[in-house]
């Protein structure tokens, strides 16, 4: 376990002992009313802790003009009830609450009160150093608090690593990390004398510490990994925080990129980022981790009530793999945006292309995009190529001209279905899928009998390898397909006589039948989750209809139409 979620566990279990204490009131506290009672329960709650640090007790460390500035600005926007309106806001500037151990206390009572529903900020202004770990040759990164040493930073600093762990692990599934510091010794960095003599290693990406994040939860960092973080005198700020602040409040308007009047983790990190960029002249590169899903995306200012009313849909991407860095995004033809960075595109089925700074086209097809949906851009070629599990049912006629002695014309009858796609890698497109079914064939009159049969069962199955491909609204479909058709006997229950058995009757006798053979379909995309399409298959068989003939290929006809949903 972690030096800080090992304090963070003592302090919890201290925080229970005192709860027992065998002191109490000599009174009766009124009851709340159930519906207060339920709503200080279940009700959502939004809360903020906000650290910054200008002072150090080690003079090793510089001391800051802003990061004091920072948090105490940014606490007020959040709390403001007509930007951030957050219900708890906690601002820690103070020497003394902001020593390791202040802190700590913080964080565990925060870890003992919070619930998934709630909503949570935590945000750091201050120093960051590294160590370099022979052990694992990489460097471990540390946020300075007021009693931090230069000499045990491991005992007296807060290891970034473990922050993030622990930040992951907590209640609330909407939560942003917010980190404006640096680790590289310039800027909002301190590192110690001797580590310039350890050779630097080439600078890694901060992505891989966000490894364990939570759906919603959104890692915000004011620069990347061996670049500075700036605090400006002009600004009074740091100079990724004053664009934060500016995306929270007097520039929403310009941050706000799908104006549905809400300020998400994303979008005001993506506004501060292309600012800062600009401001530093690309300087100091601010980055995030992000994994959004459906609507779980932190809202930090605005009506939360406007999240209905959204119009557009966003693609975004931070981390960008080496092939999508730099990488443009075309809809429709026109081009919207690079990455990394958000772009909002509007709601609808678009044609989507992903091209490389060397024009490369990494992703060609179409997609529905939903209205105040997030989508990753790293997803976009699986969206284009189709969902992964498709499921329907749908109508059928089978026929088999030779076999009209005992299935008469045809039959007609209901068929469930299932397919699976594969996504990734070399066999994406490639689909396994499985169908069974039951027809009824119309009335008919067997040979030498002159009376009509009532209509006759028949069952199928089949199991199939094939490909799926969408393109615009049209999703296409081919696979060769191997499967069996029952026909139980038949015992005449409507002839004069006494009930002759199937033997009496080659028409009726049961017939179960392996077949094989290839099918096509055709699919209009109608939304994300469902489709209408039809389907004909081809199968033969080798039969042996009767004993004076032999054995011969025999066809059977299978044609569908139906619905399907996508998962």
């Amino acid at each position: 376990m972690g030096t800080l979620r090992l304090f963070l566990l003592l302090l919890l279990t201290s925080a229970g002992s005192a709860a027992g204490a065998t002191e109490r009131d000599r009174g009766v506290a009124l009851a709340v009313t159930t519906a207060e009672a339920l709503s200080e329960t279940l009700g959502p709650r939004r809360q903020a802790i906000l650290i910054g640090i200008d002072g150090y007790q080690d003079p090793t460390f510089p001391p800051l003009l802003h990061a004091s500035t920072d948090a105490s600005t940014l606490g007020e926007v959040l709390a403001r009830a007509g930007t951030g309106g957050f219900d708890r806001v906690q601002v820690l500037t103070g020497p003394e609450e902001t020593t390791r151990a202040a802190l700590f206390r913080v964080l565990a009572e925060a870890a003992e009160d919070l619930r998934p529903v709630d909503e949570l900020v935590v945000y750091f202004s201050g120093h960051g150093t590294r160590v370099w770990d022979p052990a694992r040759e990489a460097w471990r990164r540390y946020l300075l608090v007021t009693d931090s040493r230069a000499s045990h930073l491991e005992a007296t600093a807060v290891e970034l690593a473990e922050l993030q762990a622990f930040f992951a692990s907590l209640a609330p599934h909407r939560k942003a990390l917010i980190i404006d510091a640096c680790f590289s010794g310039d800027g909002k960095s301190a590192v110690r004398p001797s580590l310039e003599e350890v050779p630097s290693p080439a600078a890694g990406d901060l992505a891989p510490r966000a490894l364990s994040m939570s759906a919603g939860e959104a890692h915000l960092y004011a620069t990347s990994a061996g670049r500075p973080s700036r605090e400006d005198d002009r600004l009074g700020h740091g100079v990724y925080t004053y664009f934060l602040l500016e995306a929270l409040s007097w520039g929403f308007e310009d941050a706000d990129l799908n104006a549905d009047a809400i300020m998400t983790a994303y979008e005001a990190h993506d506004f501060a980022r292309s600012r800062t960029l600009t401001y530093t002249e690309g300087v100091q590169v601010p980055e995030a981790a992000f994994r959004v899903v459906g609507e779980a995306d932190l809202v930090l200012a605005g009506d939360e009530s406007s999240r209905e009313e959204r119009s557009e849909a966003l693609v975004y991407l931070y981390q960008a793999p080496r092939d999508l860095g730099g990488a443009r995004l075309l809809v429709d033809g026109r081009d919207r945006g690079v990455f990394p960075g958000t772009v909002p595109v509007v709601a609808g089925r678009h044609r989507l292309q992903v091209v490389d700074g060397e024009g490369r086209v990494l992703v060609d097809g179409h997609a529905n995009l939903k209205a105040g949906r997030s989508y990753e851009a790293t997803d976009l070629a699986r969206m284009v190529q189709g969902p992964r599990v498709n499921a329907g049912a749908r109508g059928l006629v089978l026929t088999s001209p030779p076999m009209a002695f005992a299935l008469g014309d045809g039959a007609s009858g209901v068929e469930v279905w299932g397919s699976r796609r594969v996504q990734r890698g070399p066999a994406r497109g490639i689909t396994r899928s499985l169908s069974a079914g039951a027809a009824l064939s119309p009335a008919r009159e067997p040979a030498g009998s002159e009376v009509v049969i009532d209509p006759r069962t028949v069952l199928f199955g089949h199991v199939g390898l094939g490909y799926q491909l969408d393109r615009r609204h049209l999703r296409y479909r081919a696979e060769l397909a191997a499967g069996l058709v029952f026909l139980p006997p038949d015992y005449l229950e409507g002839l004069p006589d006494a009930r002759p058995s199937p033997g009496d009757l080659p028409s009726e006798e049961g017939w179960l039948v392996l077949v094989a053979g290839p099918r096509l379909g055709a699919a209009w995309v109608v939304t994300d989750a469902v489709a209408v399409g039809a389907s004909l298959r081809a199968d033969v068989s080798w039969l042996e209809l009767d004993r004076e003939s032999g054995g011969r290929l025999v066809p059977w006809w299978f044609g569908t139409v139906g619905v399907e949903v996508s998962l």
